[in-house]
């Protein structure tokens, strides 16, 4: 096994020429063309750009080509391609053809008709990981894959569906994502994941979908075949199409821990699955126009803020609709969310552990009685502790007597050094935690004063921050402004509600309304 360097497309084709399996081929930086290859190796070539994306090249086709394996290139068509095609084509029976750490584009110019980022046709032992694919018509498309390992690409800015696929034996898709920037081509249907006729030994787990641009995508969509032994689980899919998890006939058929959530009003108000009769279909948070639940399955609503199974009941902002992050889908704290549905892989994505919690088995209503304070000058410093009180400097570290942040679930941290006016803790209104999060604190049962901490100190006018705030599933705080409240920009302002627990967790969610909502500090004293 040997290593040779090369600097220019003429280089790398001597290379290739004279390479034995198990060598490796390394790019300098720059741009090496378009290629077309038909080399056979016994084991796998690599061809690897010396620099993460330093090098490119522009269309790659392989054509029954054997063992090759293409890291960290950067493959840019500079154009928006034929149908039908692909920035990277893997055709005419090419077997071991592995794709990874690559970005994969087409001409960035706001139009997504043209190639493909990825194609496939009749292709062995293909793998496709860890590449970022944009602005190309379809992402990963492959009719005809034997041996097919999809894994943990980032497919956004395309015209059609993220992925295509038809024709697949023994395939795994897993740990692929999309932020829904997808731009209708004509009067296509858009999909996440979309298959069309047979194919069997299918694994489809760990992938999730978010929309931005339209609500019209559905999820993991099986027509037009029979498929045999398919498992779906795992997978977290927000749209406005009824369809979230489709498969039209076959057997041996398992769709477990999937989160399917509906953009409200606009197409559907219902995101379900579909599945042919004899089908696996266990422990699925979906959506419908009144909720319930299906054996193990919880079916969530999001037309009745006040009714059962009200979709924010259990996810801190999952009716916020397009533009939603992960955070948005923070499960809340105690609710069945923590358990059921994609648990594990949302709180991967949002980098923590599920909550703790009992097993309930109705949605969460709260029990707080909210009582305002308005703003005043501050001079507490406050106590941290266990469950008689609890002191937290939000987004920051250990103060005074304020723990360093904790307790907390999503959500991001901003400091700044202005001094604050209305306080004399600058330092406690100089951090934040922000975005869509919660805290979740460990206390006895009882009743509790919370006092929150806020000071704007990054927007500069009322009306440019809107926030919600719940405590124990009930909104204490309703469209607050922290500029408008305390007067003006880096001014302190506190809001104080009491709260009774009977679960031995206070939760708190903090759901934005306009920009992000904040907070700069937490105090919790027990009352009762």
């Amino acid at each position: 096994m040997s290593t040779t360097t090369v600097a220019n497309q003429s280089g790398l084709l001597t290379a290739l020429a004279n390479a034995q399996g198990g060598d490796t081929i390394i790019l300098k930086d720059g741009n090496y063309g378009s290629l077309r290859l038909t080399n056979d190796y016994s084991s796998a070539v690599t061809i690897r750009a010396e620099h993460s994306l330093g090098a490119s090249i522009s269309t790659l086709q392989t054509w029954g080509a054997t063992n090759l394996k293409f890291d960290g290139i950067e493959f840019d068509s500079g154009m928006n391609g034929s149908n039908g095609r692909g920035v990277i084509s893997i055709e005419n029976y090419s077997k071991g053809i592995s794709v990874v750490n690559s970005e994969v584009k087409g001409s960035v110019d706001g139009v997504y008709a043209g190639h493909y980022g990825i194609y496939v046709r009749n292709g062995t032992n293909v793998e496709l990981q860890n590449n970022n694919v944009h602005d190309v018509d379809s992402g990963i498309v492959i009719f005809g894959g034997v041996n097919v390992d999809v894994g943990n690409n980032s497919l956004d800015y395309v015209g059609r569906d993220a992925m295509k696929y038809s024709g697949l034996s023994n395939a795994a898709i897993h740990g692929n994502h999309s932020n829904g920037h997808y731009y209708t081509i004509g009067s296509v249907h858009n999909d996440f994941i979309q298959f069309e006729g047979t194919s069997s030994n299918v694994s489809i787990s760990d992938n999730w979908f978010l929309p931005s641009t339209i609500a019209s995508v559905q999820g993991i969509f099986m027509a037009d075949g029979t498929y045999t032994n398919v498992t779906i689980e795992d997978n977290l899919i927000y749209t406005g199409m009824l369809r979230g998890i489709s498969v039209s006939s076959g057997s041996g058929i398992a769709i477990n821990n999937n989160t399917l959530l509906n953009v409200p009003d606009l197409v559907h108000n219902g995101t379900t699955i579909f599945a042919p009769a004899g089908s696996s279909v266990n422990n699925n948070i979906m959506m419908s126009y009144t909720g319930g639940t299906a054996g193990s399955n919880l079916i969530l609503q999001n037309s009745k803020p006040t009714a059962a199974y009200y979709v924010d009941d259990y996810f801190v902002n999952a009716d916020k609709g397009l533009g939603a992050t992960l955070a948005d889908l923070s499960p809340v704290a105690g609710s069945l969310a923590t358990s059921k549905g994609a648990a594990e892989l949302l709180a991967a994505l949002l980098g923590g552990s599920t909550p703790t919690t009992s097993t309930p088995s109705a949605p969460s209503t709260g029990s707080s009685t909210g009582s305002s304070t308005g703003s005043s000058a501050d001079t507490s410093t406050g106590s941290s502790g266990s469950g008689d009180h609890v002191a937290i400097n939000a987004g920051g570290p250990a103060y005074l007597e304020y723990q360093a942040d904790s307790f907390y679930f999503g959500g991001s941290t901003y400091k700044t050094s202005a001094a604050i006016a209305g306080t004399e803790l600058d330092a406690l209104y100089q951090t934040e935690r922000y975005g869509n999060f919660s805290y979740d604190a460990a206390v006895d049962n009882g009743t509790y004063a919370v006092t929150l901490k806020f000071a704007e100190i990054y927007l500069n006018g009322a009306g440019q921050r809107l926030f919600d705030v719940k405590a124990e599933g009930k909104l204490v705080l309703d469209n607050y402004d922290v500029f408008a409240e305390a007067g003006g920009k880096n001014i302190a302002t506190k809001e104080t509600f009491n709260v009774t627990v009977t679960d031995g967790q206070l939760d708190l969610d903090f759901i934005s309304v306009r920009d992000n909502a904040k907070v700069s500090a937490i105090e919790i004293d027990h009352l009762v």
